[in-house]
């Protein structure tokens, strides 16, 4: 009944070329996704990732200053959804959370009101996503170092060639 409702309203304002009928939430309908004006009613897993990926998502990645104009452009999207595809569904989450700034990081603990100060407990500065990755206090070093040990010794047990494993460890060493 709800959706004959809605192509009912839906054609009347077509004909009468009106602004497309507007989203309305409905009670208990929980979260909606919207493709333009549609309404997306049956979201699967592949339908969502080809509306991630699409022009307009990725301009907010610019507009919001993750990725400059021409980074955008030099991206593989294609590769990134296959490369989603391929992790489990918690580092998908974690990886989507950190890229758009919506995890617990200071600025975000203080916009949403959970904190008074936004300053990283290690070295003090504004803790975004981005300070986190390249914090270089004390602890966070330590981390990272470890990490990068965990990577040399994977790449060694892979048998990969060492002019690759070099050059992989020389630019994660020029992160820090």
């Amino acid at each position: 009944m709800d959706a004959l409702a809605k192509q009912h309203w839906a054609r009347i304002y077509a004909k009468v070329q009106l602004a497309p009928a507007p989203h309305i939430s409905i009670h208990n309908d929980g979260w909606t996704i919207w493709n333009g004006s549609d309404k997306v009613v049956a979201p699967s897993r592949n339908a969502l990732h080809s509306l991630l990926a699409d022009q307009p998502t990725q301009m907010w990645w610019v507009r919001h200053n993750r990725i400059s104009e021409t980074a955008k452009d030099m991206v593989d999207w294609e590769t990134c959804s296959t490369g989603m595809k391929a992790l489990k569904p918690g580092r998908r989450r974690w990886i989507t959370k950190h890229a758009s700034a919506n995890c617990r990081v200071g600025t975000t603990l203080l916009t949403w009101k959970y904190q008074d100060d936004d300053h990283c407990p290690r070295c003090g500065r504004s803790e975004s996503t981005t300070h986190v990755l390249t914090c270089t206090a004390m602890g966070a070093n330590e981390v990272w170092n470890e990490n990068l040990d965990k990577v040399a010794q994977y790449l060694t047990n892979s048998d990969t060639l060492p002019a690759l494993q070099e050059a992989i460890l020389t630019n994660l060493a020029c992160w820090r």
